[in-house]
């Protein structure tokens, strides 16, 4: 077994986005408690582990780590306290520079598509947290974005006459029990400066321990049929476990 390191500490634990303002965890420390979970020793894994580290957070203070069950769902706890958090991690993004578009037709098109692997909300409150962005063509035309989760969508921009507009719409969906899911749907764009919130407070799905769930961002030209009037440049999926 390869010598265990020490801690990072000359690394951030928590990544903020600069736009969204949302932390993520550091993969260098994810990598390094990995890391710690395999030099444990014959007697197996360890029921907790709790230490106060020398990080520097950006709010330049030391806070205090604890990490759950080893080879379980790691948590977090920021400070000296008792609250726990659980981490968040990207487990899929997808771009596109030129763009994919819908096709020439009426229906909702995809353009971007992740399935969930089976049992990734395995148990209540597990959720997801997905995000889609792109822009409409530069014409009058009528067109419609939505964002889904499980066949339902979770977020809908309406029928509107988006004009060259840029336009992201997000998504988080939690679960309630194997068959139920808690979910909400914002939309945003830089054409009408529409903004829009739906909420799910009990979607039935199908049994998130049995069934793959697929997340997908789709456009349409609802009318006209044009191709391309709508456009997605990335979808970024977070679980939140």
């Amino acid at each position: 077994m390869a010598a265990f390191q020490p801690p990072p500490t000359w690394a951030e634990l928590l990544l903020v986005d600069a736009k969204s303002g949302k932390a993520d965890f550091n993969p260098i420390w994810l990598n390094w408690f990995i890391s710690l979970t395999q030099n444990i020793g014959a007697g197996g894994p360890v029921s907790s582990v709790t230490g106060t580290l020398p990080i520097s957070s950006s709010g330049g203070v030391n806070p205090a780590i604890s990490l759950g069950t080893l080879l379980g769902a790691q948590q977090l706890t920021a400070g000296v306290g008792s609250g726990v958090g659980k981490l968040i991690g990207v487990v899929d993004a997808q771009v596109s520079s030129a763009g994919i578009g819908n096709g020439a037709d009426t229906t909702d098109d995809t353009l971007f598509t992740y399935t969930l692997p089976l049992n990734s909300m395995s148990a209540n409150s597990k959720s997801i947290r997905v995000r889609g962005w792109g822009k409409t063509a530069a014409n009058a035309n009528a067109k419609d974005v939505k964002l889904w989760f499980a066949g339902t969508a979770i977020a809908d921009s309406g029928v509107l006459n988006l004009n060259n507009s840029a336009y992201t719409v997000e998504m988080e969906v939690t679960r309630i029990d194997a068959t139920h899911v808690s979910a909400v749907g914002s939309w945003n764009d830089n054409g009408l400066t529409t903004g829009d919130v739906t909420v799910q407070a009990n979607l039935v799905v199908s049994d998130l321990t049995t069934n793959n769930s697929v997340v997908k961002l789709t456009g349409a030209s609802t009318v006209i049929g044009a191709a391309n009037d709508v456009l997605g440049y990335g979808m970024k999926t977070w679980f939140e476990n």
